[in-house]
């Protein structure tokens, strides 16, 4: 995904009192406050996430610059805008399109605000890449479980996630599939040859699998577009690109492992981050822990 234009200052409260923020080498941004966290997701440009868990914090009239998607992981608040007011249910997520004034407030005092800020560019790029047309996305309070599920998911990967192309795959599947039913859009079917394009997907992840590969890199090689991509691979093998890549590294990870190398050698050889990073998806797979796999294949 090109990088966004997008003003110096890219705030998702845009509000006029705005909060001191501390921005760190991580990509980070944080409030001072221990129950307010914002951030920007590693190699996901123009795009801003929040996670509030303060009752007593009320949002005055304010605008964005950006779309802004959110959801109340807990409690709930009476959001105002286009002249009336209503309170955004458990079932529910909401959206209010760049420019519109509202105001949110708690109802509850266990309130806390998941929201994701999006520069429309980002949303134009995601059209195009689906082959559609879009004019993006109208304000309102939207009454979808389902899609509110995908935002929660989507929100526990861009608040801890270090790794850039889980978070670029996450981000485009789901707002993909939120133009699909919410957005004003529509989808334009692509010629091409569909199931070639999954093969050489395959291929290259098979074949580069240790690598930091990203996930326009990969699209790009297969001449598609990484929205385009995911769809596809999804629907010819029932995953995505990066549960693929994931499966291949820890199927490459185990055979090592059944040869008595160390952990810290796996971790490097396969495509981990770390020894921790490895540790917990394989214990995630495989039901124990990489160490005691290779005791006991090794004994």
């Amino acid at each position: 995904m090109r990088e966004a234009r997008r003003p110096p200052f890219f705030c998702g409260l845009g509000c006029l009192d705005r909060p001191r923020l501390s921005c760190y080498g991580t990509g980070e941004v944080l409030m001072h406050s221990f129950s307010t966290r914002y951030r920007r997701p590693p190699g996901l440009e123009g795009v801003e996430v929040l996670r509030l868990a303060d009752p007593d914090f009320h949002f005055a009239p304010h605008t964005h610059d950006a779309y802004v998607f959110w959801i109340n992981g807990t409690g709930g608040e009476r959001v105002s805008f286009g002249g009336s007011s209503a309170i955004l249910q458990p079932d529910s997520f909401g959206v209010v399109a760049p420019g519109e004034v509202h105001a949110n407030r708690p109802v509850t005092e266990s309130r806390t605000l998941e929201s994701f800020y999006v520069d429309p560019i980002v949303i134009e790029e995601i059209v195009g890449q689906c082959g559609g047309r879009s004019s993006g996305f109208r304000s309102r309070l939207q009454r979808d479980t389902e899609a509110r599920g995908w935002l929660a998911d989507l929100h526990a990967v861009l608040i801890r996630s270090e790794d850039a192309f889980l978070i670029h795959e996450s981000f485009l599947s789901v707002f993909s599939r939120l133009l699909g039913r919410h957005g004003e859009y529509r989808l334009y079917p692509r010629p091409g040859s569909e199931p070639r394009k999954v093969a050489e997907a395959r291929s290259i992840l098979d074949e580069r699998f240790a690598e930091s590969l990203g996930l326009d890199e990969v699209a790009a090689l297969c001449g598609c577009s990484a929205c385009h991509l995911i769809r596809l691979f999804r629907r010819e093998t029932g995953m995505s690109p990066h549960a693929y890549l994931v499966e291949r590294r820890l199927a490459c990870a185990k055979a090592l492992l059944a040869e008595g190398a160390s952990l810290v050698e796996v971790a490097l050889d396969t495509g981990f981050a770390d020894q921790s990073h490895l540790a917990r998806r394989f214990k995630l797979r495989f039901g124990i822990t990489p160490g005691r796999y290779r005791r006991q294949v090794c004994s």
